[in-house]
């Protein structure tokens, strides 16, 4: 599975390249919560589809060396 290309078409299906607006587009429900060493995660309950994102994570993230 090439990733490239999964986004790729991800963008042209969607015509955006913003992930709230595809994740919407696509009935995945964005939930903001408090977490300490994590920056987010996706699951799945029954037939609903989640990203969870970091509540305390800095708009721009350092580079990493």
């Amino acid at each position: 599975m090439d990733t490239k290309k999964i986004v790729e078409d991800l963008i042209g299906k969607h015509k955006t390249n913003n992930p709230f607006i595809i994740a919407d587009n696509l009935g995945i429900i964005v939930l903001y919560r408090n977490m300490r060493n994590t920056l987010g995660f996706f699951s799945k309950y029954k037939r609903f589809k989640f990203i969870h994102l970091n509540n305390n994570v800095p708009e721009k993230l350092p580079k990493v060396p």
